[in-house]
């Protein structure tokens, strides 16, 4: 995903949902709408389906940030598959090495099997082009709270929003 860095990968407009707030700002914007993550979930879906046709992939989701994702993305699909889960952590060293330490392995033998691994942000930001802010919601944590919101949210401050949750938006549903 690409888009105008002003308006965030999705181009949605950072002021969109915008909460201001004692001292510190604590702009909060809707970086992927409930609606933008639905479908891009259900275009996923529908590919999985086509080229998986016949087989029974493993889906594998590094915990806990993909789980949200893992689930709407194993509903939609509607395609015989198993889950499995693995936990990672990595070292301080690992940003320039990209070394990280199991912490739970993989339950299932994968052998033979086709496996998609189901990940969430990967922290290099390779994979995303996001501005440089903060995201969370949609099984992204901020302090392990705001992973059930329906919507990927960012702020440029997110010590703004430790400090104060009311500075959050009302959950839209």
């Amino acid at each position: 995903m690409t888009g105008d860095p002003d308006r965030g990968s999705a181009g949605c407009d950072p002021s969109a949902v915008r909460v201001e707030g004692g001292g510190g700002g604590g702009a909060v914007w809707t970086l992927l709408d409930r609606r933008a993550l639905q479908a891009r979930v259900a275009e996923l879906g529908a590919r999985l389906r086509a080229d998986y046709q016949g087989l029974e992939p493993i889906m594998v989701s590094v915990l806990r940030g993909a789980v949200v994702f893992l689930a709407d993305l194993v509903r939609v699909a509607a395609m015989p598959c198993k889950v499995d889960f693995m936990a990672v952590e990595r070292s301080d060293a690992s940003d320039r090495t990209g070394v990280v330490r199991i912490m739970k392995d993989l339950e299932l033998d994968v052998t033979g099997h086709h496996v998609l691994l189901v990940e969430d942000v990967v922290d290099t930001g390779l994979t995303l082009e996001i501005p440089d802010t903060f995201v969370f919601g949609y099984g992204l944590d901020l302090d392990e709270r705001e992973r059930g919101r329906d919507e990927v949210l960012a702020t440029a401050d997110p010590q703004a929003l430790r400090r104060n949750p009311r500075l959050l938006p009302a959950r839209g549903r």
